[in-house]
C-alpha cells in the first residue's frame, strides 16, 4: 500500500510524547521539570479536535507539563504507562478501532509493537535505529520541532483537507 493510501484512511492518531513532541532535553529548575512543545505542533492538535478526528496519547513519562497544556483536547490519555501495548489493545477494544485507520507516531523501543500494528507509522529523525527501520515515515523536522504538524499536515493533504 502507498504511503498516500496509508494517508487517507487514516482517521484515528496516537501519539508518544516525549521525543516527538518534545527534543528529549529535560531541564530541571530547582523541583520542577521545564519542557518546550512546539505550538505548530499543538496547534496541530486543534485542528484535529475541530476536525471531529479521534486522537490521543500513550506515554510512559508522566508529562504533567503537556497534560496541562493538552488536557482539554484529545480523547485518549494514557500517562506513565508501561505497557503501550495493553494501552492501545484497550483504546481499539473500548472505541472498536480497526489498526489500519490508525497513526501512531513513536521513537523508542516501547513504541515498536504499537508502530508494527498500524495502518501509518511515523517517527522523528533521532528515534532509535530499529524504530527509524519500521516505520512508514521518518519527518524531517526534528522531534519537538513540528515533526506532529508536518506528519499531520500530510495527512491532511492526501485526505484533501483544505483549511482556507
Amino acid at each position: 500500500m502507498s504511503f498516500e493510501e496509508r494517508c487517507k484512511q487514516v482517521d484515528t492518531f496516537l501519539f508518544d510524547v516525549g521525543g516527538i513532541f518534545t527534543d528529549g532535553k529535560i531541564t530541571v529548575l530547582g523541583n520542577e521539570v521545564i519542557q518546550s512543545f512546539n505550538s505548530q505542533d499543538i496547534r496541530g492538535l486543534n485542528l484535529l479536535k475541530e476536525l471531529k478526528f479521534k486522537f490521543g496519547f500513550i506515554s510512559t513519562g508522566k508529562n504533567e507539563a503537556f497534560r496541562k497544556k493538552i488536557s482539554s483536547l484529545g480523547n485518549f490519555f494514557y500517562f506513565n504507562t508501561l505497557d503501550k501495548w495493553a494501552a492501545y489493545q484497550e483504546i481499539l477494544l473500548n472505541e472498536s478501532l480497526s489498526p489500519e485507520k490508525i497513526l501512531y507516531m513513536g521513537d523508542e523501543i516501547t513504541d515498536l509493537p504499537l508502530l508494527e500494528n498500524v495502518g501509518l507509522s511515523a517517527t522523528v529523525p533521532e528515534a532509535i535505529q530499529v524504530v527509524l527501520n519500521t516505520c512508514h515515515y521518518i519527518t524531517k523536522k526534528s522531534a519537538g520541532n513540528g515533526a506532529v504538524r508536518e506528519i499531520l499536515d500530510l495527512v491532511f493533504l492526501h485526505k484533501k483537507i483544505s483549511f482556507s
